[in-house]
């Protein structure tokens, strides 16, 4: 991440014009796909913490071995495309962090999906680069139309992080996933996946090759907190 700060520590006037449209964060990186994402790089790691905390409690954490991800909304997040550098150091306390969830429903425009799913990769290419902790990659995607490029930039046989946030009540939400998640699987080859929230029996019935670690969303610990 060296190349990042050096550049912002000119002065504000040059890194501004240099980064109006976030280019320090895939600087040195490889573009893959039709829509030219950042390649990212492979890991086999998974958590083994039990200490899982959702981004927006990133800041006020002060423990070192938590795992953290950003299965919340998009707006609890977005500062990390805006204003990456200042963050490194609460990321760095932790021991690892699934990378961004920019959302891609499927009522947003294609424009839309992929200018999220470019801003994943970006962060997530950006998160890589710091030393001192893991990055796992999270793989979003919308409906049959996105699997065909929203999953460019992903590596193969690596951890991937996904979330099943908002899919449990809706069922063309939940046959959409299903359909996503087979063609991750199927594409990408995960040695392992990172789910956020409630698992359904098919896919260890599906995969039981496949190494799979839930994790708690930020609604099952809020109602938890709350219920105690």
């Amino acid at each position: 991440m060296n190349h990042y700060i050096e550049k912002l520590s000119k002065s504000r006037n040059e890194a501004f014009q240099y980064d109006l449209f976030h280019l320090l964060l895939t600087e040195g990186a490889d573009f893959v796909g039709r829509y030219h994402f950042a390649q990212l790089a492979r890991t086999n790691y998974v958590p083994t913490t039990e200490t899982v905390i959702p981004f927006n409690a990133l800041m006020s954490y002060t423990g070192n071995d938590a795992f953290c991800h950003c299965f919340v909304d998009d707006y609890q997040f977005c500062r990390l495309y805006r204003n990456f550098d200042k963050y490194i150091p609460f990321m760095q306390r932790t021991k690892a962090m699934a990378s961004s969830d920019f959302s891609m429903y499927r009522n947003y425009s294609t424009e839309h999906q992929i200018w999220n799913c470019r801003k994943n990769r970006a962060v997530a290419y950006a998160m890589q680069q710091i030393k001192g902790f893991e990055t796992i990659p999270t793989a979003g995607f919308g409906g049959p139309e996105t699997w065909e490029w929203c999953f460019d930039g992903l590596p193969t046989r690596s951890s991937l992080a996904i979330t099943t946030n908002g899919v449990r009540n809706d069922p063309e939400a939940r046959r959409l996933f299903i359909g996503g998640v087979n063609a991750l699987i199927f594409q990408k080859k995960p040695t392992a996946l990172i789910i956020c929230g409630e698992v359904d029996r098919w896919i260890y019935d599906k995969y039981p090759g496949l190494k799979i670690v839930r994790i708690p969303s930020f609604s099952e610990q809020w109602n938890e907190r709350r219920c105690a």
